[in-house]
């Protein structure tokens, strides 16, 4: 990104006169640690001209300040409380430092010494990491994990391997075969990349499944998704792509989408390029362009312009939300860390935060940094995550 973007941003977020997605933008960026020399100048810029004090100024060490963030927070940016009403609002990573200016030393003891010990979250969790699952059209299943790379299986003409990332391919060896289906997993904690056999590219995120067949048709191609997923789907006009869940279905030809459908009665559907028509189980049907979210249920289609990257944060490995509710937040949370969420307090999941934070985070890292915007407490006990 250019260094005007960045210092536009910087201005707009300081002087706040940022919109959500611009707030959302100017995480992002931090979160990718690309820009760090920039942002320093931009901070000691903007400490000089709003603190105005030479002596305080010299003290100022972006650099290191950039460096022991870093350590502490392990890439974390800001989880921060959405809400207009005044309140203390704690910010991490680069963006503590921005924050610094404007509430100094206080902050600066907040993100950079380390946390007391909370004995309430003070179990050390990583997300859950289990494996995936194969199951084959004869019923075979297959744990991938305990695989090395390269042949998975040989059946109806296909070829399917694991390259060395730990994703499956698939390869049509002959232009004739039945198409069976199989079945994809991924337990919680877990995700993987599948090239389909017409080309198509999905990640499946946590605690999801796909079916589809092991070699597609030359009039259709068809599959159904249970949880979440981003697909970038090989063009063909003759064939199009079906995605069916939760009563509801995506049809395209060739784009670039994410679908989460985990509730059997909501789902949504984000476009980031191309188009994509959507229906619901009551046959309302809308066309969506990039940067638009369709949200169904079996009754309603409602579709809404969002910052659609944000929708495709967990592939990048990244819990990211903008204005969410906190019981979506902790849903995601809760599937990543296979935990069981309990609302000791039903009025705190109503609570909508602004925030990102590295979904490879130990669950205190990030349990922390929400406990800190002083709108919602957390205690956990075993896999049970108290919240309160």
């Amino acid at each position: 990104m250019s260094q005007d973007k960045l210092e536009l941003l910087f201005e707009k977020y300081f002087t706040k006169t940022a919109t959500p997605a611009e707030r959302a933008a100017f995480f992002r960026l931090i979160a990718q640690d690309k820009d760090d020399q920039e942002l320093g100048r931009l901070l000691e810029v903007y400490y000089a001209k709003f603190v105005g004090s030479t002596a305080t100024a010299d003290l100022f060490d972006s650099e290191g300040l950039f460096a022991r963030i870093q350590e502490q927070t392990e890439r974390a940016v800001a989880v921060v409380p959405s809400r207009s009403r005044k309140i203390k609002r704690w910010y991490w990573g680069a963006a503590a430092a921005i924050v610094a200016i404007a509430s100094l030393f206080a902050v600066w003891r907040t993100v950079l010494l380390p946390a007391e010990g909370d004995s309430q979250i003070a179990q050390r969790i990583q997300p859950a990491g289990a494996a995936a699952y194969l199951t084959l059209s004869n019923g075979k299943r297959i744990a991938l994990d305990s695989l090395s790379t390269g042949l998975v299986a040989i059946e109806n003409g296909v070829t399917i391997e694991q390259d060395d990332e730990g994703g499956l391919r698939y390869q049509m060896n002959t232009g004739e075969g039945i198409a069976e289906n199989n079945i994809l997993e991924t337990s919680n904690g877990q995700f993987i990349k599948v090239t389909l056999p017409d080309g198509s590219l999905v990640w499946l995120n946590s605690g999801s499944s796909l079916t589809y067949p092991s070699r597609f048709s030359n009039e259709r191609r068809n599959v159904t998704l249970r949880g979440e997923a981003y697909f970038e789907v090989a063009r063909n006009v003759n064939a199009p792509f079906t995605v069916s869940f939760s009563g509801q279905k995506v049809t395209v030809l060739g784009t670039k989408f994410n679908v989460k459908a985990y509730s059997a009665t909501r789902a949504s559907a984000t476009l980031l390029e191309g188009k994509v028509r959507v229906e619901n189980a009551e046959g309302q049907s809308a066309v969506l362009s990039p940067g638009q979210e369709a949200e169904l249920t079996d009754l309603t289609l409602r579709v809404q312009s969002i910052e659609a990257e944000e929708s495709i944060a967990w592939k990048q490995g990244y819990f990211s939300f903008n204005n969410k509710e906190l019981q979506v937040i902790m849903e995601d949370i809760g599937r990543w860390y296979d935990l069981e969420i309990v609302y000791l307090n039903p009025a705190v999941k109503s609570v909508k935060l602004i925030g990102s934070i590295s979904r490879h985070s130990d669950i205190n890292v990030l349990l922390q940094r929400m406990a800190l915007t002083k709108e919602v407490r957390f205690r956990l006990d075993g896999r049970k995550l108290y919240v309160q």
